[in-house]
């Protein structure tokens, strides 16, 4: 599976071998970010909203998030990237140098699974940032800074 966000609104899953669409996830704005589970069943999705929202890829034909968490704050914060720790964190990087970490245990569906588990601060929006293949390094790009 490939997956792309779009300026048009919209998340997009493709079959990375064939090259054909095979499902649309619409949103409201312009979406910045998407990243797959480690286990591939979910992706994690954020942009000009500034909502996390996190889809159940085996549900095909459910174009609803099974999970959409607000930022913290009164202002609007554009999601510019999100990046999955392991099965039940998420890392979400805001245009404003913050980064949160969300429980978004996928697996209890319904319940009050998500929380902020901690935020780093960066000087800069974060243009990109990517995690160590042994996951005890991030690494952040924000303004001119890495």
């Amino acid at each position: 599976l490939a997956g792309t966000a779009s300026g048009d609104f919209s998340v997009k899953i493709w079959d990375a071998i064939t090259g054909s669409s095979l499902f649309t996830y619409p949103h409201k704005h312009i979406v910045k970010t998407l990243d797959f589970s480690p286990d591939s069943k979910y992706i994690a999705t954020g942009g000009h909203e500034g909502l996390l929202r996190v889809f159940d890829l085996r549900k095909e034909k459910e174009e609803t998030p099974i999970l959409t968490i607000k930022q913290n704050g009164e202002k609007t914060v554009t999601i510019t990237k999100c990046n999955w720790l392991n099965a039940t964190t998420v890392l979400a990087a805001g245009s404003d140098g913050s980064i949160s970490y969300w429980n978004v245990d996928p697996k209890h569906e319904g319940e009050e699974q998500h929380r902020l588990m901690g935020t780093l601060k960066v000087d800069a929006e974060v243009r990109d940032m990517e995690l160590s293949k042994d996951f005890k390094t991030l690494i952040v790009a924000a303004g001119t800074k890495v």
